[in-house]
């Protein structure tokens, strides 16, 4: 017996009214074959066609029901339902609408493997209402194909049938993403690609949240795309975002990510400006400055840090110029000089005094070896047996004339006699000479040392009296350093301030514009969030309290019944509700859901039955919102081990085909 209180809340149940306009879903399939090769059967048991699955508008159910037996025992067989070719099913529809590929790869290659001379997967689409057939190898290496206007038996009678995928993909894109891609000014993450994977759940996925669409572990190459970026699909798709909410809300992400980051640097950027800002006030007050009134910045420290380094510097420059100091340091700088001049004097007498009694020795030398030979008797010289000059003798060849002797200038012994005694008196003047300068350097000496301790004197008086001020300078040194540091922490802490303000502006900005937007959209919210909370009812009950709320970053689902409810079961009801939710507004004439919808396998484990038949309850009274329940403009296309009510499982009408795992077919 029905409870008399559900039975209330089914009559509160709220009413769908399909728009009128809105006539067949934007896409659906009508049939798929899985065929060995693209030819005709040739009869009703061919093994050429390996499954053929017929589907309809409204609710169509794929299921493989658990091996039934009457004791349950261990190491008995059974999969109940599992491992059937549900899940590969589904990924063939998304296989044949664009979808990189139709499992992972053990099953690709295992697939080729049993079927090695091929395997297609042809199916009948309707895309706005034109049909289209198109086919893509599952198996050898085959290229994918499509043809509009022609059912698969006459693509099937057309032998090596060709036509461009691409044009179907064009339709395809334009049917279910035309209008969104028009509002949401043609941006890319609302095409196709994008919007395949909300339609389409993978099994792996186990419906655990909204926008958890595909699992690593189906290794589909569908997009990488954020839950931001999937949220805005979603909203776009449900007439609840434009173009300029989009660059509204760019614009605000990007201002909310600028305020998430600088806030997370103000602390620590705060800190070491005080802490490099303490640094320089330390060392500038180690420099001799004690008032800091009006300092506020590291820029006013470092111009006071200036002017009071340009004062020190002025005040030690005008110390290093007292008179009795400069007079000292002239007086040993002097004598310095006149000390180094008398060292350099002495060095070319010591030379020339060396050169000197060389040439002395030489000429010396000269003479009393031409005296031996002969060359100075004088009863010779009588006799004319004697040259007038060396030079003559040379060339009659009685003397053997010394090397580089020239035979024309040389003089006669009395003239070398006579050089060398002039040698000699020069000699003895150069050594005067040296002894004054010596004499003279000795001197000098002594008033080095004596100007030098004068000055040292006087540089000691000037220090004392400029110490502290020295001592400052030095500081103030190591301050100018500092407020390098300083400078370079407070320019970018101030940098951060900035761009923290800036981003606060435009957020503030554009709130208005985009609570403007959000008006326009409340009606929208309202019949989406009521639409959910429908749905949740009719699975769970009438006496939970289900809603939607939009946000700026997504939606919040949420059931209560006396406080939140939570759990894995919830978020599968949660999921399965919104979609359904999405795919009813559609079909009221709200949004652009192009009412074509794919739910492989949700976690009925997690789910009682009672409330998982509901689901499929649910879609048979939406086809009956309709005049003609055959002509519904949704498809909704669910596979299951949970048996269908029993009303709905005559193959007639909703279960479209049955699996069996106990049959290796």
């Amino acid at each position: 017996m029905k409870d008399p209180q559900s039975h209330f809340f089914a009559k509160l149940g709220r009413i769908v009214t399909p728009d009128a306009g809105r006539t067949e879903p934007a896409i659906w399939f009508h049939e798929l074959r899985i065929l060995r090769k693209l030819v005709p059967n040739e009869r009703p048991d061919d093994p050429n066609e390996v499954r053929r699955v017929t589907l309809r508008r409204g609710l169509n159910i794929v299921w493989a029901p658990p091996e039934e037996t009457e004791v349950s025992e261990l190491y008995g067989d059974g999969l109940s339902g599992h491992a059937s070719g549900k899940t590969l099913f589904c990924r063939i529809l998304r296989y044949l609408l664009n979808e990189d590929n139709y499992g992972p790869k053990s099953l690709r290659d295992a697939v080729a493997l049993k079927f090695d001379q091929g395997l297609w997967a042809i199916a009948e689409v309707f895309v706005s209402g034109e049909q289209w057939t198109v086919a893509r190898p599952l198996a050898g290496g085959s290229h994918r194909f499509a043809r509009k206007g022609e059912s698969i038996d006459d693509i099937l009678a057309i032998e090596n049938p060709r036509g461009d995928y691409e044009d179907f993909l064009a339709a395809v894109t334009d049917a279910t993403c035309g209008a969104v891609l028009a509002e949401a000014g043609g941006e890319i993450q609302f095409g196709w690609r994008y919007l395949l994977p909300w339609l389409t759940r993978d099994q792996e996925s186990r419906f655990s949240g909204l926008t958890e669409w595909r699992s690593s572990l189906a290794e589909s190459e569908n997009p990488r795309t954020s839950a931001s970026e999937q949220n805005e699909l979603i909203k776009a798709v449900l007439g609840l975002l434009k173009a300029a909410e989009i660059h509204l809300r760019a614009k605000l992400h990007e201002a909310e990510e600028t305020i998430r980051q600088c806030n997370e640097k103000l602390t620590s950027q705060i800190h070491e400006a005080d802490k490099d800002y303490s640094k320089l006030v330390t060392a500038l007050k180690k420099g001799g400055m004690k008032d800091f009134t009006g300092a506020e910045s590291v820029t006013d420290l470092a111009t006071r840090l200036k002017q009071r380094r340009d004062g020190i510097t002025m005040f030690l420059d005008q110390a290093d110029e007292d008179e009795a100091l400069v007079q000292a340091n002239t007086a040993w700088e002097d004598s310095v000089a006149a000390r180094n001049r008398v060292e350099g004097q002495i060095t070319q007498a010591r030379k020339s005094l060396e050169d000197t009694q060389q040439a002395v020795a030489e000429q010396t030398s000269r003479y009393q070896r031409l005296q031996a030979e002969g060359m100075d008797n004088p009863a010779c010289y009588e006799a004319g047996m004697c040259p007038k000059t060396l030079g003559y003798a040379y060339r009659k060849g009685c003397v053997t004339p010394p090397p580089g002797a020239n035979l024309e200038t040389e003089v006669n012994l009395g003239e070398i006699l006579t050089k060398a005694s002039e040698l000699e008196r020069l000699e003895s003047k150069q050594k005067q000479e040296l002894e004054a300068l010596e004499s003279q350097l000795e001197h000098l000496k002594s008033r080095v040392t004596t100007t030098h301790q004068a000055f040292e004197i006087e540089k000691k008086r000037v220090a004392k009296a400029t110490r502290e001020q020295r001592q400052w300078l030095r500081h103030l040194d190591t301050a100018k350093l500092v407020s390098k540091d300083a400078a370079t922490s407070e320019t970018t802490l101030a940098s951060t301030r900035s761009l923290l303000l800036k981003a606060e502006n435009v957020r503030e900005e554009v709130k208005e514009p985009l609570a403007a937007l959000r008006l326009d959209h409340a009606d929208t919210e309202r019949r989406l969030s009521n639409a959910f909370a429908d749905i949740v009812r009719a699975a769970m009950g009438g006496k939970v309290e289900p809603s939607v709320k939009t946000t700026d970053r997504g939606f919040t689902l949420s059931v209560r019944r006396n406080a939140e409810l939570s759990g894995a079961a919830l978020e599968t009801i949660k999921v399965l509700s919104f979609d359904l939710a999405a795919l009813v507004l559609s079909i009221e004439g709200t949004g652009h859901h192009p009412r074509f919808l794919i739910h492989d396998g949700p976690r009925e484990a997690d789910l009682a039955r009672l409330i998982y038949e509901r689901f499929f309850l649910y879609a048979r009274k939406l086809e009956e919102s309709f005049d003609d329940p055959e002509l519904v403009s949704f498809q909704y296309i669910i596979t299951t081990t949970t048996a269908p009510p029993k009303d709905m499982q005559g193959e007639d009408r909703w279960l479209r085909m049955v699996l069996d795992t106990a049959q290796t077919s």
